[in-house]
């Protein structure tokens, strides 16, 4: 059910039990002192934001039969450094891991297809990001504001780089765009540490505020461009250009 052992905040560590399917929303949140969790083989569904504000849970392992990392699911874990995931996963959902402020590097396997929004919002140390390949859905302010993600390769594959999906993530120098880019979304990049960059000619919407602030920007290059508009603040205080 859910809500289980919500608000437990002396449980330090629990074994569940091999026959469990299923773990209902907000089970463990804020139970502030857990540290281990088996999470057993057979589970195939995870509710919402299981593991809110559970600040002493360092590592976990998602199992097999896992196809979705829920909602919410480590929001504000602030020790959590590691997570095991399976080549099953195909969906991050919003807010999974936001605030996760000591989790520094993420894996994700070829199956991952779906990013939701503000997933990995606020990892300030998140210094490494291994997108799938079949990745087709990024969503708004995924990577807001994590201040350690220094470079980024887009996959072939996204047509749109939603609103405020990077901004704020100020030591990300480089960014790598697909050729399936279509649009990029307002203040995407806002505020990060760009040096150069390739827009390609598949660009034809830009939207406001993209590259504000960006004061280390020094080259743009725009690839066969199809784009009519510049939209207002695109460069504003990008003061090497």
């Amino acid at each position: 059910d859910n809500y289980t052992f919500s608000g437990c905040t002396k449980l330090k560590n629990i074994i569940l039990p091999e026959f469990i399917l299923y773990i209902g929303d907000d089970v463990f949140r804020e139970c502030k002192s857990l540290k281990r969790i088996n999470i057993p083989d057979n589970v195939i569904e995870i509710g919402d934001r299981i593991f809110y504000e559970c600040n002493q849970l360092e590592t976990i392992k998602i199992p097999n039969g896992i196809k979705s990392i829920p909602s919410g699911m480590f929001i504000k874990c602030h020790n959590l450094m590691q997570v095991e995931m399976s080549n099953n996963i195909k969906k991050i959902g919003s807010y999974a891991f936001s605030r996760c402020t000591a989790l520094e590097k993420v894996e994700l396997y070829d199956e991952v297809e779906t990013i939701g929004a503000f997933a990995f919002e606020q990892c300030t140390k998140l210094s490494s990001v291994n997108l799938s390949a079949k990745l087709n859905s990024l969503g708004e302010s995924a990577f807001a504001y994590c201040n350690n993600l220094k470079e980024i390769s887009i996959p072939e594959g996204i047509a749109v780089i939603n609103k405020n999906t990077f901004i704020g993530c100020v030591s990300l120098a480089n960014v790598m765009f697909p050729k399936t880019l279509t649009t990029i979304s307002q203040s995407a990049f806002r505020n990060t540490a760009l040096t150069t960059l390739t827009i390609p000619s598949s660009v034809t919407k830009v939207g406001s505020k993209v590259f504000y602030g960006c004061s280390k920007l020094k080259t743009v290059v725009f690839e066969d461009s199809k784009i009519t508009t510049l939209n207002s603040e695109m460069f504003r205080d990008c003061k090497e250009l």
